[in-house]
């Protein structure tokens, strides 16, 4: 016979004695079932024995949910509170990332606030920052663990790039935008001094691969010098890189124009005035004087 606070048991549907005599109890409520429990036996001949004991019943720890996985971006600070919300003292409250111990080195710090609630906090996100983070609460009944991935986001690099000298109309020329670094979605788009692309500026760009944006121009003309600038971006971050096309008009098309327009002087006195046009690669240089043909 088993009792248990002088009631002879089983007293409930969570309680069960077996044919050998064990109590089974589930499932177990602490309010109720922590106690002195007698069990008492007797044989044929009228002997009896009983022996006592007592059961403390344990709370195992209950960890408040995580929020959904996260995705911030590097430089960024980042937080995650674990909070046991239920469970008997003494308590242990640690962290993993990827199923190993903090290490030092991932600049990572942590903060006990009581025995219920630790904070783990990342001033400063980089790459190396991306993981699973596991919050393992563990009392004297059970270890309990709570999970969350964090995704770090890094920002676009756009390697340097240029167009080549001497560049003349007629000419080709071609560059390509390559993003050596940066998570996707990754989008590369280019603009001339700041604006789209005019369609009658012939311009081509292609997708070399998910990471290279080629632009060429098959044909120079002078209106196509100016500043091209590479964007990438990505949720991340939108970076830029700018380089300067310069190119040079053909002197085979080299023309001036010369015209004559009434003027004054600085003592408002009537004067001639010429002025010279050029066109091509032409800057306007020295007058010369007059020069008088006589005539017979």
């Amino acid at each position: 016979m088993l009792l248990s606070g002088g009631r002879e048991l089983p007293d409930d549907l969570r309680q069960k004695v077996q044919s050998d005599g064990t109590l089974v109890i589930s499932p177990v409520q602490k309010s109720t079932d922590a106690g002195v429990y007698t069990c008492s036996a007797r044989n044929k001949q009228g002997h009896s024995a009983r022996r006592s004991g007592e059961v403390a019943v344990i709370v195992p720890p209950k960890l408040s949910p995580f929020n959904s996985d996260r995705t911030q971006h590097v430089g960024e600070r980042a937080s995650l509170t674990c909070s046991v919300t239920k469970g008997d003292l003494p308590l242990t409250i640690t962290w993993l990332k990827d199923g190993r111990v903090l290490d030092p080195a991932q600049r990572i710090s942590v903060s006990h606030v009581d025995q219920f609630n630790s904070i783990l906090l990342i001033e400063s996100l980089s790459p190396d920052h991306n993981g699973n983070y596991s919050c393992v609460a563990r009392n004297l009944a059970a270890e309990v663990v709570r999970t969350q991935q964090l995704t770090v986001n890094v920002p676009p690099i756009i390697e340097p790039f240029s167009f080549q000298d001497g560049l003349s109309e007629g000419m080709r020329t071609r560059t390509v935008c390559g993003v050596s670094r940066g998570d996707p979605p990754l989008t590369i788009a280019w603009l001339k001094d700041g604006g789209s692309f005019s369609p009658s500026l012939a311009v081509n760009v292609s997708t070399l691969d998910s990471y290279s944006s080629l632009l060429s121009i098959s044909s120079l003309a002078s209106t196509h010098s100016g500043e091209y600038t590479c964007v990438a971006s990505n949720p991340a971050a939108e970076v830029r890189y700018t380089a300067k096309l310069q190119v040079k008009g053909n002197d085979s098309h080299l023309s001036l124009s010369l015209s004559s327009l009434h003027c004054f002087d600085d003592q408002i006195r009537p004067a001639v005035c010429l002025r010279c046009f050029g066109t091509g690669n032409a800057s306007v240089g020295d007058w010369t004087p007059p020069r008088f043909v006589s005539r017979r």
